[in-house]
């Protein structure tokens, strides 16, 4: 959009160090060339969902990044007025139990369209190149368990998904979000009511995506969890066949179609 000239150089031959490009009397700002330039940008990028958790405290030693501490005195959003059905508003009459998830921004909403292609990027990541995600990667209260931590950390972000199941038709919600504006401050100081979104095809098909995939990435750490995934995909996944109208949780029902086809559950089990 810019029109500006843009050139790409190879550097794989470059040796290790620091360097400028220069054009004439034009100089670039110093860069690195290495093998571990980006290992940095790696951390920062997993450690960057642990601030961004939902129902519970940010404490020492976990919420330090380079020294400095980002502190949640309390757990935030487990006050009564969180999980109410946004179908029956402004009736509070039903609730939802909802779980672990992340802020989906500044703001404290939550929504499964933003969720469930994060932790999906998450996984395929790590199913691209396992070992290059550790345990005890991240400083994070699952450390240690045996698990990578960037799965530990993906599945603060399913265990959210999950809870926005229907259990009776499979069909998920589209989000956790509040109906004005939450005010200013930390997430634990937030006593606006939080409603539960109402069912939506494309927020069930990202979840029928991701805990498909979650099933068989999970398996070998946690074969139960492993299998909720995999129950909850094809639930979800029998909704969405049975409704193929695309159905939007405000404006009613689009023909806009989801998919060229659907997912594999053969590595599901």
């Amino acid at each position: 959009a810019s029109q500006d000239p843009v050139w790409q150089v190879d550097l794989g031959d470059v040796p290790d160090g620091e360097y400028r490009i220069v054009v004439g009397d034009q100089k670039s700002d110093p860069f690195k060339v290495g093998g571990t330039v980006y290992d940095k940008a790696l951390m920062a990028a997993q450690k960057h969902f642990f601030f961004q958790r939902t129902r519970m405290p940010l404490e020492k030693p976990y919420a330090v990044w380079e020294d400095t501490a980002y502190l949640r005195e309390k757990a935030s959003h487990v006050h009564d007025d969180v999980g109410w059905d946004l179908t029956e508003h402004p009736a509070k009459k039903t609730k939802w139990k909802v779980e672990g998830g992340w802020h989906d921004a500044g703001n404290f909403d939550m929504y499964i369209p933003s969720t469930g292609p994060t932790a999906q990027g998450m996984l395929i990541a790590y199913e691209w190149n396992p070992k290059l995600f550790k345990d005890k990667d991240l400083n994070i209260p699952e450390s240690g368990n045996g698990v990578p931590d960037l799965l530990d950390e993906t599945r603060w972000g399913l265990i959210w998904i999950l809870s926005l199941q229907e259990k009776d038709t499979g069909v998920f919600r589209l989000r956790e979000a509040v109906m004005e504006w939450s005010p200013e401050g930390p997430a634990d100081k937030d006593m606006t009511e939080r409603w539960i979104g109402g069912p939506s095809s494309s927020s069930t098909a990202k979840a029928v995506a991701v805990l498909a995939r979650a099933s068989r990435v999970y398996r070998p750490f946690d074969e139960k969890f492993a299998d909720q995934c995999a129950e909850a995909a094809k639930k979800g996944w029998a909704w969405l066949v049975a409704n193929p109208e695309h159905l939007r949780a405000k404006n009613g029902v689009s023909k806009q179609e989801l998919w060229d086809d659907g997912p594999d559950f053969n590595d599901t089990g």
